[in-house]
């Protein structure tokens, strides 16, 4: 099953159990799913696993910027709310990579001889397949690399 028919019968189940917050994270992500098919000029069924999951980790960097702002805002309340939306939203997205192998993976990219951080970031991002979060990656390459 795809990403796409797994979001829509997930939609359909919390519509029919009148679950609140899951039913508006998944509105609110099909939205966003379909703005991003009609600005890349396609219907939405044609669209790849890779371009829903980028759809689906944008929606959830807005959610941990939301958090963190809140959070430095003294908005705890705020902050939970957002984080309870990010959870529903990672269910969506495959496992992450430990820092470990994320580590191993940039040792591999700086031994093959790159050593802009811009170009080892770019190598190291191909690799990891959306698996590791940039800025875990961007952290250990800035550590390395200094």
């Amino acid at each position: 099953m795809s990403i796409l028919q797994t979001i829509e019968q997930d939609f359909k189940t919390a519509l029919k159990e009148k679950l609140v917050l899951p039913l508006s994270v998944l509105r609110m992500l099909k939205s966003a799913i379909k703005n991003q098919a009609i600005n890349d000029r396609i219907p939405e069924a044609e669209m790849t696993e890779s371009a829903i999951l980028a759809v689906i980790r944008r929606e959830l960097k807005k959610r941990q910027d939301s958090i963190t702002s809140f959070e430095s805002g003294n908005r705890p309340e705020l902050a939970a709310a957002e984080l309870a939306e990010a959870q529903i939203l990672e269910k969506y997205l495959p496992a992450q990579m430990s820092a470990e192998a994320v580590e191993k993976i940039v040792d591999e990219v700086i031994a093959s001889g790159l050593t802009n951080f811009g170009q080892i970031m770019k190598e190291v991002m191909q690799k990891t397949q959306g698996q590791a979060d940039g800025q875990t990656v961007q952290t250990l390459v800035k550590s390395k690399i200094s």
